[in-house]
């Protein structure tokens, strides 16, 4: 089936919603959820949103912050530009009817959470801000948005060298074809390439992938941040214990109550990346790590949301300890883009985690993303509005539909063994052998998908991009030698620091380093 619209948005996160909002009525927007429209990472987002209001804080020291934590691997304008907008940005999403928590004082409350000197965090309905904001501007855009859910997006439309459309596949295998005059990525993360993950089970790296195979160009997909502090119930489901709850005084210690993060000046307030790997180290001796809450007053109250999430799913903290272990988190990497969202490819625009903006470098400090979200989705809604207006045409019968697919025998791999390839390849700790074995893994599945694989159904689909990014990613590890971040290598000590940016061109297949990120004036 054909439809055409102005802009279409692919993904229902934060980005999707609030470039969808910023474009407003002015445009004809289609809006593609591969679930529904309240399945996001966004929406389980706990942390909040940071920007520098407090009367002791400044941009400046955010700026410090979000360069420390990424180890200085970031596109510095750009993220002078989001944290230097950060008390703007969050005005903005209060005149857009989000309400942000207030301490007794009747002022906004500002919580601390990991790399962050100030406290900055602005948090909605407790440990729920991702759901709050979400759900606001579902409201919003509900009047002037065409929904398209439980579709899913498996190959951009290129016609004459832009991107003019995605087509889609259902659950049972009906076929969609959306022609417009740009398109914005806004698919999430890739959280599900591991076992154990805080991400939804739509976040199998879609964005990616869709844009690779369209011919974008692509960066830094090795730098996968892991949390540390990921819970897992007895019915096997895992759930993210907010960053917040340390911020709070929560410590890490191991059964027998020693604090396992005592060496590090900020203790368990270090980056994320520095706490993930001391975890596993942990672990990986056969220790069980927990989170100590003994000492948060309130934690019921305070932490509502993670509080019912461990008591429906038999997670036992009676003793005020919670059992932890690390999970994918958030990918650092992701489509090149320029400050107004544009991608290497005319016509396609990306926003969010799909989006490599160049913010959080090699580990991205807590609560940046919605601020990320939110302000480089706006100012890609700018630059798109503008494209819309000059351009009067669609593709249409120009650029072929696939209608009546013909298929072969399908060799895939599952997405169980998808997962622990890439555990084995690309977890905390990396190493040379494990990532090249994993990555030629993927290599073999992959040649056995010809390059005109249309998908039989949305399962399908997700199996050939959860196979695409993961070769993206473990290609990327494998070629930064150094470690870096949340790119630890076991076997680099001897390495020198190259700080090279590793860029995939999608239209070439090639693997491209840089000696510095990519600005771009596309």
């Amino acid at each position: 089936m054909e439809h055409q619209a102005d802009v279409v948005v692919v993904g229902s996160g934060l980005a999707g919603l609030v470039a969808a909002e910023s474009l407003g009525s002015s445009c004809q927007v289609t809006i593609i959820t591969k679930g529904r429209r309240q399945q996001s990472n966004s929406f389980l987002a706990q942390g909040g949103i940071a920007a520098a209001i407090g009367a002791n804080d400044h941009w400046k020291l955010h700026y410090q912050d979000t360069l420390s934590a990424g180890g200085a691997h970031q596109r510095r304008r750009m993220v002078k530009k989001l944290v230097q907008n950060g008390p703007d940005i969050t005005k903005w999403c209060q005149s857009k009817g989000i309400i942000f928590d207030i301490d007794s004082a009747g002022k906004v409350a500002l919580g601390k959470e990991g790399a962050h000197q100030r406290r900055r965090i602005l948090h909605a309905g407790g440990d729920a801000t991702g759901a709050v904001m979400v759900s606001s501007f579902l409201k919003t855009v509900e009047d002037y948005v065409t929904w398209r859910e439980d579709e899913t997006a498996y190959e951009l439309i290129v016609h004459e060298g832009e991107c003019r459309g995605v087509r889609t596949v259902t659950p049972e295998g009906h076929y969609h074809t959306y022609f417009s005059k740009a398109v914005i990525l806004a698919a999430g993360g890739a959280g599900q390439l591991y076992p154990v993950t805080s991400n939804g089970k739509q976040a199998t790296g879609d964005g990616y992938s869709l844009a690779y195979m369209g011919g974008a160009l692509l960066t830094d997909l090795e730098m996968v941040q892991f949390h540390p502090t990921v819970t897992r119930g007895d019915n096997g489901n895992t759930f993210l214990v907010s960053e917040a709850v340390r911020g709070e005084g929560a410590r890490l210690i191991t059964k027998e109550g020693i604090p396992i993060m005592e060496s590090h000046p900020l203790k368990d307030l270090a980056p994320r990346d520095i706490v993930a790997r001391e975890v596993t180290k942990w672990r990986n001796k056969g220790q069980k790590v927990f989170l100590d809450i003994q000492h948060i007053v309130d934690f019921s109250t305070r932490f509502p949301t993670i509080y019912k999430w461990c008591s429906d799913n038999q997670v036992s903290f009676s003793d005020g300890k919670i059992p932890i272990e690390t999970g994918a988190h958030f990918n650092m990497g992701g489509v090149v883009v320029n400050s107004r969202g544009q991608t290497t490819l005319p016509g396609l625009f990306a926003a969010g985690e799909t989006a490599y903006t160049g913010i959080h470098g090699a580990n991205r400090l807590a609560s940046n993303s919605l601020l990320e979200a939110c302000g480089f989705a706006r100012w890609c809604a700018e630059e798109v509005k503008k494209m819309v207006e000059m351009k009067n045409d669609f593709p249409g019968e120009s650029a072929e539909e696939r209608n009546n697919p013909s298929f072969t025998k399908r060799h895939l791999p599952s997405k169980e063994e998808i997962k622990q390839n890439m555990h084995d390849g690309a977890g905390v700790i990396r190493h040379e052998l494990a990532m090249k074995r994993s990555l030629n893994w993927c290599k073999r599945h992959l040649q056995a998908i010809e390059d005109s694989f249309v998908p039989a159904t949305s399962e399908e689909a997700e199996i050939r991009h959860m196979l695409v990014t993961s070769s993206l990613v473990l290609e990327s590890a494998l070629n930064r030698e150094e470690s870096l971040g949340a790119h630890y290598r076991n076997d680099s000590q001897n390495r020198e620091r190259k700080k090279q940016w590793m860029c995939h061109n999608g239209m070439t297949k090639t693997l491209i380093k840089a000696s510095k990120p990519p600005e771009g004036g596309f």
